[in-house]
């Protein structure tokens, strides 16, 4: 994971807080708590941004996930307690030295009729790691025999550790043993593609509901851009009978303020709330806290002269307040990440916990930060110098940068 860690600053968030309606509607959701299910079983949500693509090889915000993870069905997926269960495959071997996974996939179909094959977990994944895709998370394949090499022009695409044997079984070589290898398979990077849509259409692959074929169990029936969209229920999905919900729809709110009032309005069965809607909704039963084991950070840009400096960088990480973030910004329990893996999301090889084996921190220091900032200040003959911050338009990310 080298690419995404030089350089941050690594803010915590790992709890999350939603409003969920209790009803019929919420049935068919993991919060359900009504024992007779809505005929109509419907979601409706909101989103607070757009989804950039629906190209799994080259997606990387959140936003984009959220619908990825409806429509696309990887390998294997996180089950009930974030431990990997079978989803598109069935069933995976492993080799005694660790490194060699061969999987056994379900009879499935894509939206369009078309089978689900293991060439089309290689086609994606070669698609991902080739230099030509630029794909921001062709690292997460690293681990794979080859594909740092191939993503480095250093090798062909044939050399390429995965290998469709049949329609049926895929098989994975990796560098090394990998005890988290089954937890990647859930992420979008490693989801399948349909070669012959991808071919059809180009640039324009992913960039329309209709450009896209869908092996997950719902599929997206309608994109207004930067207003909605809808997934609908995927009637070729392989366990399609255990898919309880039929629609979900999910408006694009960016404001935390417009969400609370469709919430309130029960025009939206849940929405997620900041900092400024926690403490009016602490004691309401539609307060769900859920704990989210991830990472938010932010990436500096080395064009700039100051920041290019090692010094610098450290300085700024080590000034940064991220209690005071926590507490001030975030208000919902989370706590400072000092460091890039937090805690819950990964376990070693010992099957602890990486977080508490690891004493790698990055925890903040004023002091420490003063020095070193002047130490960059003489190594880069700058004294004075302004620096700005490229974030969303999502209001919570807004308070965020303006701490």
């Amino acid at each position: 994971m080298k690419k995404k860690t030089q350089g941050i600053v690594a803010l915590s968030i790992t709890l999350s807080m939603f409003l969920t309606a209790c009803g019929q509607k919420q049935e068919a959701t993991t919060t359900g708590e009504t024992k007779k299910e809505s005929s109509k079983q419907v979601l409706n949500i909101v989103e607070a941004g757009e989804i950039s693509t629906l190209d799994s090889s080259i997606a990387t915000d959140g936003f984009s996930y959220a619908a990825l993870n409806n429509i696309m069905e990887g390998l294997y997926m996180p089950g009930p307690d974030n431990k990997p269960v079978p989803a598109a495959a069935e069933s995976y071997k492993l080799s005694e030295d660790g490194k060699t996974y061969t999987f056994t996939l379900h009879d499935s179909k894509w939206s369009n009729g078309d089978p689900v094959t293991a060439h089309d977990f290689e086609y994606a994944w070669k698609r991902a790691v080739n230099p030509e895709t630029a794909s921001e998370y062709a690292h997460i394949m690293f681990d794979i025999k080859n594909a740092e090499k191939i993503n480095k022009k250093e090798l062909p695409i044939d050399s390429f550790g995965v290998k469709a044997i049949d329609d049926k079984t895929l098989e994975v070589q990796l560098e090394h043993p990998v005890p988290y290898f089954l937890g990647l398979m859930g992420f979008a990077t490693f989801y399948p593609q349909n070669k012959k849509v991808v071919d059809a259409q180009g640039k324009n692959y992913g960039l329309e509901a209709a450009n896209v074929v869908y092996n997950g169990p719902f599929q997206l029936s309608e994109w207004k851009h930067d207003t909605s969209y809808k997934m609908t229920k995927n009637p070729n999905y392989w366990d399609n009978k255990n898919v309880k919900l039929n629609e979900i729809n999910v408006n694009i709110v960016k404001d935390t303020s417009t969400a609370v009032n469709l919430f309130e309005s029960k025009q939206v069965d849940r929405i997620t709330i900041n900092s400024e809607f926690v403490d009016k909704y602490q004691k309401d039963p539609s307060l769900k806290k859920m704990e989210r084991p991830s990472v938010t950070f932010f990436r500096f840009s080395q064009k700039n002269p100051l920041l290019a400096n090692k010094n610098a960088r450290k300085a700024i990480s080590l000034a940064f307040d991220k209690q005071g973030i926590a507490t001030t910004i975030l208000n919902n329990g989370s706590i400072p990440a000092n460091a890039f893996v937090p805690k819950g999301f990964v376990k070693g090889p010992d099957n602890k916990d990486f977080r508490s084996t690891s004493h790698v921190k990055v925890e903040t220091n004023v002091k420490e930060a003063k020095t070193l900032w002047e130490t960059a200040k003489k190594e880069t003959n700058l004294q004075n110098t302004s620096l700005s911050i490229i974030t969303t338009d999502e209001s919570n990310d807004k308070k965020l940068v303006s701490f």
